[in-house]
């Protein structure tokens, strides 16, 4: 039972750094949701900045394709380092666990290995006990049988003989 509850510990413990890694990769997806809505903003601000120089010279566009491309490709390259973020961390993750369930099925067998090899000497020994006390039961019948016989040839040799009438 008491390994049993290690092992429960054990994985308590490869839980919370599953959940820890989590949260950071939870909080780093955040930072970068934060970032990307920063971005947006400021794309907007650059937007409206621009459409209010518009409004005061004509022939101007809001915003240049190649700032929008740029905005665009930072955004995606966020999105791009968060998600091998997230992949790696997952991957982490997985092999961690896969280790450590691993480590738990083989301290599993090597206990229940040895509890087998302890139960099957256990039941050897209590084998040859039984068959040690047959044949000490076996012997003692046979010294009983041989202390009858005596008693009972003590008992005849110390009988008068009679002899009979036709003698």
């Amino acid at each position: 039972m008491e390994s049993f509850e290690s092992a429960v510990d054990e994985l308590k413990i490869i839980k919370e750094s599953i959940t820890d890694m989590h949260e950071e990769v939870a909080n780093q997806e955040a930072q970068n949701g934060a970032r990307l809505a920063q971005l947006k903003a400021e794309l907007k601000d650059n937007r409206t900045k621009a459409l209010n120089e518009a409004a005061a010279e004509a022939g101007k566009i809001f915003m240049s394709k190649e700032d929008l491309a740029e905005l665009q490709a930072e955004a995606q390259k966020w999105k791009g380092e968060c998600a091998k973020l997230k992949e790696s961390a997952d991957q982490e993750i997985k092999e961690k666990v896969d280790a450590a369930v691993k480590h738990q099925i083989d301290v599993l067998t090597l206990r229940h290995d040895c509890k087998t090899a302890e139960l099957t000497a256990a039941n050897t020994n209590f084998g040859k006990e039984i068959s040690n006390l047959k044949e000490a039961m076996n012997r003692m019948s046979v010294e009983l049988e041989s202390q009858k016989k005596l008693t009972a040839d003590i008992a005849q040799s110390g009988r008068p003989i009679v002899k009979g009438v036709g003698a």
